[in-house]
């Protein structure tokens, strides 16, 4: 993005041994000049199936997967948005999906923490603790 909007992006995550956390970061960084007013936008596509609901102003978005399973994404100091979008890797074609949505300015926001974290599972009656729900 340098040499169109004189920004430079880097990304960092680190995933949990478990696997249970992801936690990343995004650094842009300026030549100045015309960066100052740039506006850049962060998004995660997500998969098919999986429902997402905004929480706490939008500081933290639910989402929950076709298997029940429950995860929690985070951002700071950025609220995050839901948007429609397309995912295109399956033979059926074009499915419809959401994406999460950070937007920033860098001249403002150098750095945005998100995380994604799984919830720990309630139990549901009639269902065995030590397995997996059943696909949806």
């Amino acid at each position: 993005y340098k040499a169109r909007f004189g920004i430079t992006h880097e990304r960092r995550w680190q995933l949990a041994p478990k696997g249970n956390v992801l936690e990343g970061e995004d650094s842009f960084f300026s030549d100045g000049g015309r960066a100052g007013t740039v506006q850049a936008v962060i998004r995660f596509h997500l998969a098919p199936g999986i429902r997402a609901s905004r929480a706490q102003g939008g500081r933290v978005v639910m989402l929950v997967l076709p298997n029940r399973e429950a995860w929690q994404f985070s951002a700071a100091p950025v609220e995050a948005e839901l948007e429609d979008s397309v995912f295109l890797a399956t033979p059926e074609g074009m499915r419809r999906t959401e994406q999460i949505v950070l937007t920033v300015r860098p001249a403002e926001t150098p750095t945005v923490r998100w995380r994604f974290e799984r919830l720990a599972r309630t139990f549901s009656p009639g269902e065995p603790q030590d397995q997996a729900p059943e696909l949806i």
